[in-house]
């Protein structure tokens, strides 16, 4: 399940001193902080050109011109800037954060994870934090340490419902799975109109087994909620195939293959589904492309109780 993690972009410009009129114009200070990407960039490089701000501000300078490039989609020079703003003030957090979390864009998960370990080090209860955290520790496969984050999160504010999804994504790739259903259950509770809370429990019933009859309606209403997504339509085909319903887990699968030709795990699905209404054909078909794609599929099916 896919998740977005989205970093806050945050002034820390100090006030200025009056002996900050020896930067290029007046304005500078103010550009620095506020109006448009390019502006605030070139406004920032005259002041960090005068050679007359002091530590601090030297560091908030630095940081609100990573913000500014970053914006701008320069992620390496916004690294850069805010490695400069750490190593003036290694006490800002947010410097921390905003760097992480352009590591994590980039694919550097350690890197990552190390600097958002420094900024909750410093701001230990910043919720967007421990989610950033969190959702790089998944990445990572650290289920535990994901977990951990995101029980702190609900324990600051037990209604989060993006912590109780992603602890219930966390939980349900540990393979607790009782527990990720009661985070998905309470989560469809609290945002009945939206899908993922449904989604997430038609996913651990079908890939677990546990109580598929009643997951059924969950799977139907994050359909309704979602239409056309392919990765939904799957879950909801493997719980009919465990319920041996093969018809419906063939039309399920068809449609979610219109959407996604190549996953191995919808193709499997479908092959084992033919395999059962007596269509060996088709089913050779389904089984050996999805085994092309990915050869340990049929091991993944095999963990979910499933064989061909």
């Amino acid at each position: 399940m896919a998740r977005r993690i989205a970093g806050l972009i945050v002034c820390l410009l100090l006030p200025m001193l009056p002996a900050f009129a020896g930067a290029p114009n007046a304005h500078d200070a103010h550009d620095c902080v506020e109006g448009q990407v390019d502006l605030r960039i070139a406004a920032c490089t005259r002041l960090l050109g005068t050679g007359k701000i002091d530590r601090a501000n030297l560091a908030a300078v630095h940081f609100d011109r990573a913000n500014a490039y970053r914006e701008k989609g320069a992620a390496d020079l916004a690294i850069s800037d805010y490695g400069a703003a750490i190593a003036l003030r290694p006490d800002l957090a947010q410097a921390f954060k905003n760097r992480g979390l352009l590591f994590r864009a980039q694919g550097k998960l350690d890197r990552a994870a190390a600097d958002l370990d420094a900024a909750i080090r410093l701001s230990p209860n910043d919720r967007d934090a421990l989610l950033d955290r969190g959702a790089i520790r998944d990445a990572l496969h650290d289920y535990p340490g994901a977990i951990a984050d995101f029980d702190a999160v609900i324990r600051m504010a037990p209604e989060d419902v993006k912590a109780l999804l992603d602890r219930g994504i966390a939980r349900g790739e540990a393979r607790e799975f009782e527990s990720a259903l009661l985070d998905f259950r309470t989560a469809s509770r609290l945002a009945p109109d939206a899908p993922e809370g449904f989604s997430g429990t038609c996913w651990i019933s079908a890939v677990s087994g546990i109580a598929p009859e009643r997951a059924v309606t969950q799977c139907d209403r994050a359909v309704a909620l979602k239409p056309g997504e392919a990765a939904v339509l799957g879950y909801r085909a493997l719980l009919w195939l465990r319920l041996g319903d093969y018809d419906a887990a063939i039309a399920d699968y068809d449609r979610a293959v219109e959407k996604e030709p190549n996953d191995a795990t919808l193709l499997f699905g479908r092959g084992v589904a033919k395999l059962r209404i007596g269509n060996p054909t088709g089913a050779n078909e389904d089984l050996q492309a999805a085994e092309e794609i990915d050869p340990r599929i049929a091991q993944t099916y095999a963990g979910y109780g499933v064989a061909p």
